[in-house]
């Protein structure tokens, strides 16, 4: 791992295909970000293998590289309000992950009741959707091919969906395993990031019975995550933007 110029000049780090082995190069005006927050960054490029890329490595790594760093926040909450031009990025990245859930306010990938970047230029339907697309009917696109997994990919999906995962690959029923399968924050620690970021929460009014067993089962609330959207809407647009590149961490 070095610091440098990556061949993408808006990417935070690439991985560079080298002889006899690849490595990873961080873009040189990161290089006095805090440490732990380059870890995040770390952990997604060790996701990549080769050349092979296709648009299901991209979403799987950023979802995995953003649950990492909300797990990060609930540990190091102060790491979200310092405003280095990272850690802008990655608050924008987990506020659309946050924000893709269902209508029973259960976590998704590639489902979700609106637009998760209010602010930006484009609206995104959900945080899969700035890397696969959108489908002709205004939803998350998909992508039909595959590429081989390793080991830290499989490692990465049985901790954050908590299930046992082998021989895992860049592919339509990985994707399909994280849109239906996010274990890596219990539903306070979710509203506890949502604050940690700024977003406006509303107060619950009454629960309906639906809601009630939600809670009971561990899910998210049926309130949902509201959104200061002049707070946000700077660093939506950067990151909409960056993201639709398919460039910002490859």
């Amino acid at each position: 791992m070095i610091f440098g110029t990556t061949p993408n000049p808006n990417a935070t780090a690439q991985v560079i295909a080298a002889d006899p082995l690849p490595f990873i190069v961080f873009n040189q005006r990161f290089r006095y970000e805090d440490f732990r927050l380059l870890g995040a960054v770390f952990s997604h490029e060790t996701l990549h293998q080769d050349r092979n890329l296709n648009a299901n490595e991209e979403v799987i790594n950023s979802t995995l590289h953003t649950a990492y760093y909300g797990q990060l926040l609930l540990e190091q909450p102060r790491l979200a309000t310092s405003r280095t031009e990272l850690s802008r990025r990655l608050d924008t990245g987990l506020m659309a992950l946050l924000n893709t859930r269902d209508t029973r306010g259960r976590q998704r990938l590639t489902h979700s009741t609106g637009n998760v970047l209010p602010g930006a230029a484009t609206p995104l339907p959900s945080f899969a959707a700035a890397f696969l697309g959108l489908s002709p009917e205004g939803g998350t696109g998909t992508d039909p091919t595959t590429v081989p997994g390793n080991a830290n990919l499989d490692f990465y999906l049985s901790a954050i969906t908590r299930t046992r995962q082998t021989g895992a690959a860049f592919d339509t029923a990985t994707v399909g395993l994280l849109d239906r399968h996010q274990a890596w924050a219990t539903p306070s620690e979710r509203i506890r990031l949502a604050r940690l970021l700024k977003l406006r929460v509303p107060a619950p009014g009454k629960p309906h019975v639906a809601a009630q067993r939600l809670l009971s089962q561990g899910q998210l609330n049926a309130w949902g995550i509201g959104i200061d959207v002049q707070s946000v809407a700077a660093d939506a647009h950067l990151v909409a933007d960056q993201a639709a590149r398919s460039g910002e961490m490859d």
